[in-house]
């Protein structure tokens, strides 16, 4: 095949697998709000709808000049205006009908495969919710919960609230005068 012919195909799958991704992505997050697959699969075609077109038109029309090239040179224009201009027709309608269809067929097998390994799941719960504790806690039991970053906080010594413009130089630590023994060194 024509190494033009090559460079227009590497362009061609990259802006048809953008597309593709977009609808997978728009797809599973209309499936974790709770739609069905194949709801959720017809929702993101639909949301999609008008930015894949725009994409591919766009692309078509940008590359149509390569397409109808002549004059020195036009043999390379030509073949990579082919690929992209064909490609991105066949991928366009590719991507509006059989991405959603694959959504829908993968979905369902993983979700078949979750199903049989948490059997009392219904089909259409993805969510599970953790189970209610038995005895209530009350404030007197509760433990307050110790992280790094407030033993980090703890350890710091406060300035005081002053404005701005009340402190002056005068204030502020000496450059050369050396740390306390209490505090760290800055290295």
């Amino acid at each position: 095949a024509n190494v033009y012919t090559q460079i227009g195909i590497v362009l061609l799958v990259a802006l048809a697998s953008k597309n593709a991704i977009l609808i997978v992505e728009f797809a599973s997050e209309k499936r974790r709000e709770g739609m069905s697959i194949t709801d959720s699969a017809v929702e993101a075609a639909r949301l999609r709808f008008r930015a894949i077109l725009m994409t591919a038109f766009s692309s078509i029309l940008g590359f149509l000049p390569l397409l109808i090239a002549s004059g020195a040179g036009a043999a390379s224009r030509q073949a990579v205006g082919n690929a992209v201009v064909g490609g991105m027709m066949a991928a366009t309608v590719f991507s509006l009908l059989l991405v959603p269809s694959f959504f829908v067929i993968f979905r369902r097998l993983g979700e078949l495969g979750k199903q049989s390994e948490n059997d009392p799941a219904p089909a259409g719960n993805l969510e599970t919710t953790p189970p209610a504790p038995t005895e209530p806690v009350s404030p007197e039991e509760e433990q307050p919960v110790t992280t790094p970053e407030s033993v980090a906080t703890e350890d710091v010594t406060e300035e005081p609230n002053t404005p701005l413009e009340t402190q002056n130089e005068t204030d502020a630590p000496e450059a050369d005068t050396p740390p306390a023994d209490d505090e760290p060194t800055a290295q």
